[in-house]
């Protein structure tokens, strides 16, 4: 196969994943959408078609018995994960308590889960996470982010009021790891800024 039909396959293949990846995280897919994957599969079809054609020729093996001479990446193991997550109102949190974010603004990949504020690996892989807080007047908070119940990074909001924190972290995690944000042990309950507190994170390579 030259490299440009190999080039045009994998192409091909992300093309699809942005369409699809971007699009239909829920899973439905448009008209517009389907006449696209038809089309695209029609195109798949015709590069196969033209690099097996040599083998076919020479061995007198059906074009369906010939495979591929390279490896091409499925969908899911290019597929995107990332979410971003803010809160709706004033939330006050005791001792240790998970932050539920429930402005779900992007979850690519269905990792995070509102309900509970975790955020659950769906690949094993290397992972990005930033966690902002903002205190009020009076109000210091002390937040920690954890993988697995064992805390791996810290943010303050100072006590001055309308003080804000950001805690960046990257980390390994595998399939099924939990990673979420809680208050601080020991602390008095305080209230969190709605909007200006936000929790997010995204996939930087499968590993």
């Amino acid at each position: 196969m030259t490299p440009k039909v190999k080039n045009s396959l994998f192409l091909l293949l992300l093309l699809d994943n942005f369409v699809f990846g971007e699009y239909s995280s829920d899973g439905i897919w448009t008209k517009e959408q389907l006449h696209y994957l038809e089309n695209l599969k029609k195109e798949i079809e015709y590069l196969r078609e033209t690099c097996t054609q040599p083998q076919i020729l020479t061995t007198g093996l059906k074009r369906e018995d010939v495979p591929l001479p390279i490896d091409v990446p499925s969908i899911n193991e290019i597929q995107p994960i990332a979410f971003y997550a803010q809160l709706s109102q004033t939330l006050t949190i005791g001792d240790l308590q998970t932050v539920e974010y429930d402005v779900v603004r992007v979850n690519v990949g269905n990792g995070y889960d509102k309900r509970h504020g975790h955020f659950t690996a769906p690949v094993p892989g290397l992972f990005y996470f930033s966690f902002t807080v903002m205190s009020y007047p009076g109000k210091g908070v002390h937040m920690e982010i954890v993988k697995n119940g064992a805390v791996f990074g810290n943010c303050f909001a100072d006590w001055d009021g309308y003080e804000s924190g950001t805690s960046t972290v990257i980390t390994q995690l595998d399939q099924g790891d939990m990673v979420w944000v809680r208050h601080a042990k020991a602390e008095s309950p305080q209230p969190l800024h709605p909007l200006y507190n936000a929790f997010t994170g995204f996939l930087i390579a499968r590993t």
